[in-house]
Formats: C-alpha cells, structure tokens, sequence
C-alpha cells in the first residue's frame, strides 16, 4: 500500500529526498521510459538528415583530375587494374607534366556503350592521348589527339562512340608546358533506347538512354544536351531553379520539417506530462508523510487537506488554499 511504499522510499532515498519524483508510485520506470522516447525522436530526426538531406545536395556527376587517376593507376595492388565502372565522368586535365599512366573504364551492363565528347581540348605537341575501343591499350587507337586536334574533329563530327562496353584512355606528356593546355572530356555510357527500351532512364532522343542520375548535373551528356534543357527544370524556369533547388532536396526538406514537428510535438507532451505527474506525485507524497506522521487523515468534511507550502498548519489552512485529491494524469493512466 502506499505507506508502506512511502516507508521504504524514506528508508532508501533518505527523508530529504521523499519529495523527488523518482521515488514514487514507479516514476523512475516512467521516466527512463520517456527518456528513451526522447533518444528515439532525436535517432529519427537525425537519420533523416544524413540519409534525406545530405544524398539530396550531392553531386550526381564524377568530375576526375588526370592527375588523380594517374595516381590511383600506379597503385601496387591488383585493384589498380581493374576497370572502373561508372555511368559519367569527367576526365580535367591542365598541363600536367610527365605523365604516362593508362586507365580503362567499363559500363555497369554490358549492354550499354559510351559516348565520348571533348568539351575543351588544348593540347601540347609533345603531348599525347590515345583512346582505345576496349579495355586494353592495344591495337589502333579509335583516336590521337594532340596539338592539331579540335573538339568538332575528333571522331564523327565531334563524337566517339564505342562498339564494346569499355573505354581505354592513355595519356603521356613530356616535363614542358605552357600553363594553358589541357582538356575536358566527358564520358557517358548509354544503351539503345529503341533496342532495350528507356524505362529507368533518361531518353536524350530516339536512340540515346542515358542514366537519370546525369540529368541537371551541369554537364551535358546527351549529344545536344538535351538533358540540360529547361524543360527539365534545370535552370532559368520555374520557382526550384530561382531558389536553386531540385525536387529532392525539397522533398527531403519537407520531410524533415513533418519529423522535426512531430518530434518535438511528441518532447512538448513527454515534457508535460512529467511536470503532471511530478506535481501528482509530490501531492501524494506530502499527503501521505503527514499520514504517517498523524496516524490518520485530516480532514475538513468534505475533502482531504494537503498543506501547499509546508506549513504543516493542517487544521487551519488558509481559506479556499488547501490542496484537493487530484484525478490521474492521462499520461500514464
């Protein structure tokens, strides 16, 4: 009963303590309970933001220095060889010097090929690159570029298409330079949207299938850049591109909002009802350390008086003051 639990929680947290919530009627299984609801809410809001936020505001299209891939290309490990598996990438090189290094890149189907498209090319005439139809640099070269080569020259009007899902680039320079040669080569892979259809993807036109994560990356991977064009909300229409944002970072930003309001919709009312049932607890706690004190209840004839500040003036309590037996919280029942 409740003076014998009142007589233990005085016997293990001490007479100065009798008053705290976490000695009475289990209010320390409700607080950690609720404590744990709280560690929850704050689990979920932050999920959501490395998952939701962050995916949403990163870069959808590799952009790769010819300096970093000729490091990553002299590794003493067998991963060093093997193909690099991509949808689009961007080779940057700017009058890197005494270079010799070879990579080779493959599509994620063998059923898709690449397109090759140089958007800047500047070449020094000690300087070379070969581009190869297969993941070896053997054999003819599908092309040679060096200082007389233009972007509008090389391949068919402009553009290399493989007949083999890999791509092999060499690339050798001598140790002079002008500070102002290098290239920009945009590598896509793609598949026959009139032989395997387009359904996940991004149809540039009647044959191009390309992967929807290259759409609106700044970089224009179909032939004519379709995948760049404002009909797509790229940029310069509609209300996203004049806030610079994409529909998945809006998307995520109001699903972030939703949590972050039931979250906190859900602390305000733990946070309430523990101020309920502390003041309860108190209440019946005061209540019954003068039961056990008189022996019995005091009583004005109609309801059990509780002294509100301690006065222990229980017989006389200051007119219309004194404490009446309040109803269980609906928090915990």
């Amino acid at each position: 009963d409740k003076t014998s639990s009142l007589s233990v929680c005085m016997s293990v947290c001490g007479e100065a303590a009798v008053e705290a919530p976490v000695c009475s009627n289990g209010s320390y299984i409700e607080l950690h309970h609720h404590v744990k609801m709280v560690r929850v809410l704050r689990g979920l809001v932050l999920s959501t933001l490395v998952l939701v936020i962050f995916p949403a505001i990163g870069e959808k299209n590799i952009v790769i220095p010819v300096n970093q891939i000729c490091e990553d290309s002299k590794g003493e490990n067998f991963m060093s060889n093997i193909p690099r598996t991509i949808d689009g990438v961007v080779i940057q090189s700017n009058d890197e010097r005494d270079i010799d290094c070879v990579v080779t890149f493959q599509t994620e189907s063998i059923l898709e090929k690449f397109l090759l498209r140089f958007e800047h090319l500047k070449v020094d005439c000690n300087d070379h690159l070969y581009i190869y139809d297969g993941a070896h640099d053997t054999g003819s070269p599908r092309a040679h570029i060096t200082c007389d080569s233009i972007p509008s020259k090389v391949g068919s009007n402009g553009f290399i298409i493989t007949r083999t899902n890999f791509v092999t680039l060499k690339y050798k320079t001598d140790s002079w330079g002008t500070g102002n040669v290098g290239f920009s080569l945009i590598i896509t892979a793609f598949k026959n949207a009139k032989q395997s259809g387009c359904r996940d993807g991004f149809q540039c036109d009647s044959y191009f299938c390309i992967s929807k994560d290259l759409v609106c990356d700044g970089v224009q991977h179909c032939g004519h850049g379709q995948d760049e064009d404002v009909s797509n909300n790229c940029a310069g229409s509609g209300l996203l591109p004049l806030l610079g944002l994409e529909a998945g970072q809006v998307i995520g930003v109001v699903g972030l909002v939703v949590l972050l309001l039931f979250g906190g919709g859900g602390a305000a009312w733990i946070w309430s009802c523990r101020v309920a049932r502390d003041r309860q607890s108190r209440t019946e706690l005061i209540a019954n350390g003068y039961l056990l004190q008189s022996g019995g209840e005091h009583t004005n004839g109609i309801n059990t008086i509780i002294d509100r500040n301690g006065s222990g003036n229980m017989h006389l309590p200051v007119q219309g003051q004194e404490y009446r037996r309040g109803k269980r919280n609906h928090c915990w029942g």
